[in-house]
């Protein structure tokens, strides 16, 4: 029996590794290159993180850090303040010219006579008092029933590159769910303010006859409050429309902040239920148009404000 021999030699190998040429590396070398650049294309890009620097009182550092981490774990900021005494500030010389060469963002100084200049410096917008503070009487003086009160302004630099994160901090710093508590906890009084909002909007519903004079303050005092103020201007009947059928959603938040009608329109008792007449308006619209807050408005200070506004400029 003759048995057939096993000729591995001259058999073809089951896999045969592949032959690469000096071309065939390059092109395989572009392309992993190109690849690496589209993946990184998608990936997403960290933003900037905005530094805000802050000069403050020394009372108020037990509340402010508190505010300070609590805002740095719900907005993609860093905040680094400086505190000083009170009795150091009002004996140092050099103080407005270390507020002058200094681009603090944010200033929180007490509303007393030595620091007066600091409440109306040409590159700080004041921003009203933030909280109170409580003297605590001596213990020796039982008669006394409370000590003195020092309210705690704030003062944003105009210039500041963070100006609309400034802004955003001392909103957070004033909401009554937000800074507030914090400053009560520790014995300040504090301020009613708007809850607070990421990017609070707001919403004004007016007549096609007031955009001649409401266009003009709007976006001037949207870049003033670091806010969004959306108007839409309608026909009358439309407007009226819009409100009736906004007014019959579950949310009533969809309702807008401010009204602006003609003064000789007979508004619907409706709108009565959600609103409340300007008894006083700005000069600007007086005679010629009504206007109506809403009462339970998420924005009802900030409302105010601009309506406060219109009637100083």
């Amino acid at each position: 029996m003759r048995y057939n021999r096993f000729e591995f030699e001259t058999k073809p190998p089951f896999f045969r590794p592949p032959k690469y040429t000096g071309i065939t590396l390059s092109l395989l070398s572009i392309f992993v290159l190109v690849s690496m650049l589209v993946v990184w294309e998608k990936m997403a890009k960290v933003a900037d993180i905005a530094v805000l620097e802050i000069f403050a009182w020394e009372k108020s550092k037990v509340p402010l850090e508190q505010v300070r981490l609590a805002y740095q774990n719900v907005a993609p900021c860093i905040l680094k303040t400086t505190y000083s005494p009170l009795a150091e500030l009002s004996a140092l010389p050099g103080l407005k010219k270390q507020i002058n060469k200094t681009t603090w963002d944010i200033i929180f100084m007490p509303e007393t006579p030595d620091l007066k200049f600091l409440h109306s410096h040409q590159d700080y917008d004041h921003r009203g008092v933030v909280a109170y503070y409580q003297e605590s009487p001596a213990p020796s003086d039982h008669k006394v029933i409370g000590g003195s009160t020092t309210p705690l302004i704030c003062m944003v630099n105009r210039l500041s590159k963070n100006h609309a994160e400034a802004l955003r901090f001392v909103r957070f710093l004033k909401a009554p769910t937000k800074g507030q508590p914090e400053f009560a906890i520790t014995g300040w009084t504090g301020v009613s303010e708007d809850h607070w909002d990421m990017s609070p909007e707001l919403k004004i519903y007016a007549v096609q006859e007031s955009k001649t004079w409401l266009n003009s303050y709007t976006q001037n005092f949207a870049d003033k409050e670091g806010i969004e103020l959306s108007v839409s201007f309608l026909e009358e009947k439309n407007m009226l429309s819009s409100l009736h059928l906004l007014s019959k959603a579950n949310n009533k938040n969809y309702l807008p902040d401010l009204l602006s009608f003609p003064s000789d329109l007979e508004t619907p008792s409706w709108i009565g239920a959600y609103y409340s007449e300007i008894n006083d308006p700005p000069e600007i619209a007086a005679g010629k148009f009504s206007l109506f807050l809403r009462r339970d408005s998420p924005l009802l200070k900030t409302a105010q404000k601009f309506l406060q506004y219109l009637s100083e400029n």
